[in-house]
């Protein structure tokens, strides 16, 4: 006899109960913080549904992965209807319906993958193809109802809460300044140039986020017999939170309670206040209502969006989206090697955010070991949450930071991720920036590592009293011993930007006497000294910013085989004052991967509040890696969910990546859907170590490796550089003949009786002290236009004529390298200029070829011609230094190692036809790069006659009669189209 196989309804019951057995002992706790509870599950017509964190998720499923677009089109019906806030839609796997029993189905279940969607109101978040066990992990890690409540809910009480504090607006002016100096004092908001109303929004808003705590706890039960906020005394609501926050500090969470308690104990009695209070509390008691909070950094996004942009900006510091947490997060840990599923493996970590701000990297650290655990320990995993929690708070994540409220605000939600839990004290400090008790001092900057300990001489709670000298601090109190801890497992930091030479003029010590300032920088230039000798540097560092003392300092508190997960400028990769960081770090240890933000959208930038260009980098102390997974992130993730995803796609594509011969991987593209289309989101490929390190020592620049969002691009830009050679193929190396190409530094020095920096370009500092007036005349560029950039000759128009000395125009010159001023490369149509007689300039590298003017001025149209030449300008971006987007430094440092033409090495014919297409085309106008790459990509204009002429003449190259030439300018083409720089 036949056995019938379960039904459809039966398998998403089955289904619905491994969801709840694998999330309900999780989310437990009496506030309604459970995703799945025990029978709140409920059934409706062709769906189930779950209550979740305040709304209602559905989950639509049917056999067959090829009924996943239709359970899709299920799920936006229903939502449409209005039925549910979010839907899950899977597409069980085929197998599925050949079980013959419940058991077996439910086997069937856990083993085999099934297609997974997330749809919400406003996007399809399409997961793949997924085990339930591991979309469980990731319902639990990211939260199921993320893309709804990251966009809607979290922002409607952000927004909420920012309309109450709008009215401090109308306080009248001697209230206002009470205000802020209660926030100068409990808070430390002395910056210059913030006005009495952002200090008090930021009192408020710090008295807000307690508020939410205090919420959370009464909800919980933490805190046995503490109200919750509608009982609030409405005559005196200071009194009220002072009277309750005394009873939560007397119990414990001094770190989040402390500064704030004795801010509303001073608030001036004025029913204007209290009426703003009294708003505040109903705000924040709804937030915890809705649940939100538990899961998403709202504090953090008010604190850096809304309200304290000018002091961060002041600081250096940037706010560091959620969605780049969690790839650096999740890439991060994934070297450490830990047994995940052991509370007292795990409690032997440790994590430091040297620079920790409102604490999103440790939040997102503790999210993903969280996950972690419960992905190894499924089994006991919800008895022992409350004892990780503990243990992460109390001995795993630490946190410094030189403002008291932004170590309050990192306590704040390192609590919160389980309030229900108590906690004796978490390790967040504020390190002294300025001179204390007659004693210089740099924040985090100031610690020490000797005999294998880290020291911090001086530390404080964020509810301490004054900072204390010491070598080893109590978690709860600072104590006259000090903080002495073994090295870090791995630091996680989005470190200060701020440039050294502005760390002293209104940013960072500005708000210093005089006196002091000198001190505090005095002390920086000693430090960068000493971390020169001490780790062996080969130049001085400083001029780049604060950035790299602390990549620097990463390294040395780090245990041997630690990791360090940065957040930097893209000047890493290119910088000149970065070149002995990026130097000592690839000499002693591995770079696993550097994740590049590559979304014009976005800015290019991995932070929210910069236009800097940034990139992730995840580093170990230890030469184990063979190669770096280079990612160009070109879809900025919108969710930590998405985040999650592309970081398991980026390990999961750079383990299968096969090395080639020449060190560069193929590139795999990591698609996303966008209306219905597959859209590239991330480019990932490989390069083996002796290339980055050739790149870093020799090159002096990583773009020369790892420069592009295609490996093609990388490896043809780093063979032209060593070899003067064009890589044909990736797969199967071929190459063109050598070209007749030198440095520059090699041409200039051959012809000149002088070294080539000594006549070649001015910078901005050589301009203004040699370039002063006197009785010669000379033609001079000023601005670095779309004027002036459009055709090889400048045009009359964008020039003008200064008086100067026979000494300034000893470094004029035809030929004009774009650069040294920012260049931004998507309305431009060259980057490399001439003009008919010699120029000066403070903005372009005037580059004097040959003594004589008639050589001088055919060479110059030569190497005119050949740098704005696709190879020409494949080479010249490889060299670049990126600041902000598609804008870019051309530095002096890069200038000696720009490769020339040898003219002496080509033929009179040769020389002929490259004079004869300069003089033709010279006045015609380009058109930007991206025109000028779409009309040769076509077979036709001034780039691709160029082209031609350049790799018959300097390649030995046929474009028109040999394929591999035809090909590798069709591809490059392409590739260089699908740019962002472009």
């Amino acid at each position: 006899m036949r056995m019938s196989t379960p039904a459809e309804q039966s398998i998403n019951s089955i289904t619905m109960r491994i969801l709840e057995d694998l999330l309900s002992d999780y989310f437990r706790t009496k506030l309604g913080e459970s995703l799945v509870t025990r029978g709140g599950i409920r059934a409706r017509p062709d769906g189930m549904f779950i209550d979740a964190m305040g709304i209602t998720v559905i989950v639509e499923a049917k056999v067959g992965h090829e009924k996943g677009e239709e359970v899709k089109r299920d799920c936006n019906k229903r939502l449409e209807e209005g039925i549910a806030d979010l839907c899950i839609a899977i597409a069980y796997h085929k197998e599925v319906r050949a079980a013959r029993s419940l058991s077996e189905a439910e086997e069937k279940l856990k083993e085999l993958e099934h297609v997974v969607s997330i749809v919400a109101p406003l996007e399809t978040l399409d997961l793949g193809r997924l085990k339930l066990p591991d979309l469980a992990q990731i319902l639990e890690k990211r939260s199921i109802y993320e893309s709804l409540l990251e966009r809607e809910v979290v922002e409607e009480i952000a927004k909420e809460i920012m309309k109450v504090l709008q009215l401090v607006s109308d306080l009248d002016g001697r209230l206002l300044e009470s205000l802020a100096k209660i926030a100068e004092e409990a808070l430390e908001l002395r910056e210059e140039g913030t006005s009495d109303e952002a200090k008090a929004k930021s009192l408020l808003f710090m008295i807000t986020n307690a508020m939410i705590v205090h919420e959370a706890l009464a909800s919980t039960g933490a805190v046995p017999g503490l109200p919750p906020l509608r009982a609030i005394d409405r005559g005196d609501p200071a009194g009220w939170l002072a009277e309750q926050w005394e009873r939560i500090r007397e119990v414990n969470y001094e770190q989040v309670f402390e500064i704030v308690r004795k801010a509303v104990k001073v608030l001036p009695p004025h029913h204007a206040v209290s009426s703003i209070l009294l708003e505040l509390s109903r705000r924040a008691s709804q937030a915890v209502a809705k649940k939100a909070i538990f899961r998403h950094d709202l504090a953090g996004r008010l604190y850096h969006r809304l309200l304290l942009r000018k002091l961060a900006k002041g600081l250096g510091t940037f706010y560091t989206s959620i969605p780049a947490s969690v790839i650096l997060s999740s890439l991060a840990l994934d070297l450490l090697k830990v047994e995940w599923g052991s509370v007292e493996e795990v409690r032997k970590l440790r994590v430091g955010d040297l620079a920790c701000g409102s604490g999103t990297l440790l939040s997102a650290v503790y999210g993903d070991v969280m996950s972690r655990f419960i992905a190894s320990a499924p089994q006991h995993a919800g008895q022992q949450l409350g004892e990780l929690h503990r243990a992460l708070l109390e001995e795993v994540l630490y946190g410094f930071d030189v403002l008291e409220h932004a170590v309050h605000l990192t306590a704040a939600s390192l609590v919160m991720r389980r309030p229900s839990v108590a906690v004796s004290h978490t390790n967040t400090y504020v390190v002294p920036l300025g001179v204390v008790e007659g004693e210089a001092f740099l924040g985090s900057l100031s610690l020490e590592v000797s005999q294998g300990k880290v020291k911090f001489p001086r530390v404080k709670t964020p509810f301490g009293e004054d900072s204390v000298s010491a070598t080893k601090a109590t978690a709860q109190r600072a104590s006259a011993e000090g903080l002495v801890m073994d090295p870090f497992d791995l630091v996680i930091m989005n470190p200060p930007f701020v440039r050294s030479g502005h760390a002293g003029r209104g940013v960072l010590f500005g708000h210093l006497p005089e006196a002091q300032r000198r001190e505090v920088l005095e002390k920086l230039a000693r430090l960068g000294r000493s971390m020169r000798l001490s780790l062996g540097l080969s130049t001085g560092f400083g001029s780049a910013g604060l950035g790299t003392y602390f990549t620097l300092l990463a390294y040395k508190v780090l245990r041997e085989e630690g990791v360090a997960a940065l957040v930097l400028p893209r000047t890493f990769l290119s910088g000149t004052d970065w070149a002995p960081v990026r130097e000592f770090l690839m000499r002693r240890g591995s770079l696993p991967y550097l994740i590049i933000s590559d979304d014009p959208a976005a800015k290019w930038a991995w932070s929210e509040n910069t236009g800097l260009s940034e990139v992730l980098l995840v580093y170990k102390k230890a030469r184990e890696r063979d190669r770096t997974a280079v990612a160009y992130v070109r879809k900025f993730p919108k969710s930590s969910t998405a985040a999650e995803m592309y970081a398991k796609a980026i390990k999961s594509v750079a383990q299968s990546l096969e090395p080639a011969p020449l060190g560069f991987s193929r590139t795999e593209a990591i698609a996303i859907k966008e209306r219905g289309q597959p859209v590239p989101a991330v480019y990932v490929y490989s390069v083996e170590r002796e290339v980055m390190e050739r790149a870093a020592h020799v090159a002096g620049n990583l773009n020369v490796a790892v420069g592009f969002h295609d490996s093609f691009l990388s490896a043809a830009a780093f063979e032209l550089f060593f070899n003067k050679r064009l890589l044909l193929s990736l797969s199967q190396p071929q190459h063109s003949p050598p070209a007749p190409l030198v440095p520059l530094s090699q041409y200039v020095s051959a012809r000149h009786s002088e070294g080539w920096e000594e006549v070649t370009g001015y910078d901005s500092r050589i301009f203004r002290e040699i370039c002063v007036k006197g009785d010669r005349t000379a033609r001079s560029l000023w601005n670095l236009n779309r004027d002036a950039l459009s055709s090889l000759a400048l045009p009359e128009g964008v020039l003008r004529t200064m008086s100067t000395n026979e000494r300034c125009l000893r470094r004029a010159g035809r030929l004009l390298v774009a650069g040294l001023g920012r260049v931004g490369l998507q309305s431009v149509g060259t980057v490399v200029l001439f003009y008919k007689e010699p120029l000066i300039s403070p903005l372009a590298w005037s580059v004097p070829l040959h003594p004589s003017p008639k050589e001088d001025e055919e060479i110059a149209k030569l190497q005119a011609l050949w740098l704005t030449s696709t190879p020409g300008l494949l080479h010249f971006l490889s060299l670049r230094q990126d600041s902000s987007g598609s804008y870019l430094h051309f530095v002096k440092s890069s200038l000696p190692k720009l490769l020339l033409v040898d003219e002496q090495r080509l033929s009179p014919s040769a020389m002929s036809a490259f004079l004869r297409f300069f003089d033709e085309k010279s006045r015609l106008r380009l058109g930007t790069f991206r025109e000028q790459l779409r009309a040769a990509r076509r077979g036709e204009g001034f780039r691709y006659e160029l082209d031609k002429l350049v790799l018959k003449e300097l390649f030995g190259m046929d474009v028109e009669g040999e394929r591999e030439a035809h090909d590798w300018l069709a591809q490059v083409y392409v590739k260089l189209l699908e740019e962002t720089l472009i």
